[in-house]
């Protein structure tokens, strides 16, 4: 914090010369009642922008300059402690102002509060005091600054603080105190309301009950008598308006005021979005505590005007550094739509497209690359299930706008997802997400197995689904060969392990089995129900078809791990606006982003990565790797919040496509017809 000095001269009631002192934007008078010493007389400068001195002043001040001051710090008392608090700010509003900053007694345009040698101790401005208890001015006092601050001169910054002694040597009246505290009853000055730096929203915050503030705030910091308060809230702010008998006025408020809008209500919207909240259950937290709150009208307005520019501020710049990484090169990118609502007629679609990790691309892996918001109201979309298939398009169609090489898109089997891709986007290898297709496989096995007669077939399930996966995992891009590695499942289950029909794969790639193991497998015979049912799911004729857009062995789980994070930010079962629900969906991409997701390989993990977790799926205990530990972006945005609003920094309000009104087909009855119609089958009719 940087430390200044100002050199002013009072008059009237105090006529001793006094050095002012300021600290962390509190400014500390010192008064002297020891003799002072004085040197040959020397012209004083004028301030730069004070007013005119009259002769009278000028006599006055022509005399002497202090030289060297000794003697014991005292407290002194002005009137104007309320105008060195608040310099630019109205008692009344929060306009600002340039207020006229005179003492009561002498009207000697002087600034300052109260202060002692212990606060200077407490302060850290203990360097200040020489060897011998006295205060020490530095030696640039003879000749004051042209300006009416200065900065510490460094000698005085390179004294030691652990050579000043008690303050008892040089005042016998001193009473030494272990706490630090000032002996005034006025306590130490008030604190300011407004600060010029930034990062404000990373300071401590503190809930304070309403009597404790109305016991400190209950004298007058000018006159030390009681003064009568005036309460005012405006959101989350409360204002103290102190006016004693003798008309001084001060006000206290409990945040800073940045360009007439309180701080913490611009504050709080932001805080509510950044982790994922709504405004109703943070006002019901703070109706439960009787903690003062904003309204939520004032919510809205603060999210639409700051909240959202800054969110889409940081997915653009975010967006933009990950296109400059990829460059031209090409990329594989995996897409799947999620709908805001259970059932299926959902009002908003987002569309997701997230980097498919490779060794070389591990700075990539796992990152949101682009996101489509699809709205039912659009001209454009039918009906809900036209927002996916919307989705999809525009999103490639924005990558293609950017120059991104897309060599591959994998996403769920989806028709029309595959008749855009086939007729759209030819040039584009279009891949099948294999745990969408093993789900669809396993569902179909696991109702058959429930038929009486084939519970046999439960027993093969986990291995005919665990073949599927090293089939795509293995078949070195070649469909002919991943298709014969399949249907080689239909011998292995008749123990029959290497055969001659094939032209590529011609034996079962797992070592020999022994005679134990072939008697404790309970092996299906050909012909019977159990394996012609099995014969004919592994044959489906969609199955097959799919087959060919499996060889990349593509998968989606960690974009649908991306849209499970997103219950944090969107639940489905809430309904947001459209700027609201992009805000929110936006900030969460940026949130995944901030998160290491490269791939970690299981042979290198050891019991502090891992997690051993009951799988009512599987009814077993599995094997869960730890997540790396997680960065959290609320404060860096929280900053930059304040400093969009501190600096008036413009930025572009967030795009929102045309949307038609949500009306119905029919025309809305009155209240009255309503009530007319209206019958309950609850209440009995009495005769």
């Amino acid at each position: 914090m940087e430390t200044k000095w100002l050199y002013s001269f009072s008059s009237g009631n105090f006529p001793s010369r006094s050095l002012f002192y300021y600290h962390a934007f509190e400014i500390r008078i010192i008064r002297f009642n020891h003799p002072f010493q004085f040197k040959t007389p020397t012209k004083q400068r004028k301030r730069p922008g004070s007013a005119p001195s009259t002769p009278r002043e000028e006599k006055r001040r022509s005399g002497t300059v202090p030289a060297l001051v000794h003697g014991t710090p005292r407290r002194v008392l002005l009137d104007h402690d309320y105008a060195a608090a608040q310099p630019s700010t109205c008692v009344e509003c929060p306009r600002e102002y340039e207020p006229e900053l005179r003492c009561h007694v002498c009207r000697s345009a002087t600034i300052a509060t109260q202060t002692d040698e212990t606060e200077l101790r407490s302060s850290g401005s203990d360097d200040l005091l020489s060897p011998s208890g006295i205060l020490s001015p530095p030696s640039g006092i003879l000749s004051p600054p042209s300006g009416i601050l200065s900065p510490l001169p460094s000698d005085i910054l390179s004294q030691s603080s652990s050579s000043s002694p008690s303050r008892g040597r040089t005042d016998p009246e001193y009473v030494p105190t272990d706490t630090g505290e000032s002996s005034s009853e006025l306590g130490p000055p008030p604190p300011q309301p407004e600060t010029s730096g930034l990062q404000l929203s990373g300071e401590h915050k503190f809930i304070v009950y309403k009597s404790k503030l109305d016991e400190l705030l209950t004298k007058c910091p000018v006159c030390a008598r009681p003064a009568s308060s005036n309460v005012k809230t405006s959101g989350s702010m409360v204002t103290y308006t102190l006016q004693c008998p003798k008309n001084h006025r001060y006000v206290w408020r409990n945040e800073p005021i940045k360009h007439r809008v309180p701080l913490l209500n611009l504050l709080i919207p932001g805080a509510i979005i950044f982790t994922g909240n709504t405004f109703k259950k943070a006002k019901a937290f703070a109706d439960a505590l009787g903690i003062q709150f904003i309204s939520e009208g004032t919510h809205n307005i603060y999210q639409k005007k700051s909240v959202m520019p800054v969110i889409q501020e940081g997915w653009i710049t975010t967006r933009r550094a990950l296109l400059d990484k990829i460059g031209d090169k090409p990329i594989g990118l995996s897409g799947d739509g999620r709908v805001d609502s259970p059932g299926h007629c959902g009002k908003y679609c987002l569309y997701s497209f997230m980097v498919m990790g490779e060794e070389e691309d591990a700075d990539l892996c796992g990152k949101i690359i682009h996101m489509e918001l699809a709205d039912t109201a659009e001209p454009s979309i039918k009906n809900s299930q036209g927002m996916e298939p919307e989705g999809l398009r525009r999103g490639l169609k924005a990558l293609a706008e950017d120059k991104v090489n897309v060599a591959t898109v994998a996403t769920d089997r989806h028709i029309t997802i595959a008749s855009i891709m086939r007729k759209e986007f030819p040039d584009i290898s279009h891949q099948f997400d294999v745990w969408h297709v093993a789900k669809n496989f396993v569902k179909n096995l696991k109702a058959h197995s429930k038929k009486k007669g084939f519970e046999l077939l439960g027993a093969w399930i986990k291995h005919l689904v665990n073949h599927l996966w090293w089939c795509c995992a293995n078949c070195e891009g070649s469909a002919d060969l991943l298709k014969e590695m399949w249907l080689s499942c239909l011998n292995h289950i008749r123990n029959v392990h290497s055969w001659t029909e094939n032209t590529l794969f011609h034996e079962c790639r797992h070592p020999p089995l022994s005679e134990e193991d072939r008697e404790d497998i309970m092996w299906l015979k050909r012909g019977s129900p159990v394996f012609n049912l099995v014969r004919d799911d592994v044959m489906k004729t969609t199955l097959l078809k799919a087959l060919r857009q499996l060889t990349e062995f593509c998968h989606t789980g960690q974009l649908e791990a991306f849209h499970n994070m997103l219950l944090q930010y969107c639940p489905k079962r809430l309904v947001f606006h459209h700027e609201g629900m992009k805000g929110r969906l936006l900030f969460a991409g940026l949130a995944w982003n901030a998160q290491d997701y490269r791939p970690r390989d299981t042979a290198e993990l050891t019991t502090k990565d891992i997690s051993v977790t009951f799988s009512k799926r599987r009814s077993d205990f599995v094997l869960k790797k730890r997540s790396r530990p997680r960065v959290d972006i609320v404060q860096k945005y929280m900053s930059r919040l304040e400093e969009v609003h501190v600096n008036k920094v413009q930025l572009s309000s967030m795009h929102i496509p045309e949307l038609l009104p949500r009306t119905s087909r029919i025309e809305k009855p009155s209240k009255e017809e309503v009530l007319a119609k209206h019958k309950s089958r609850f209440i009995k009719k009495t005769t």
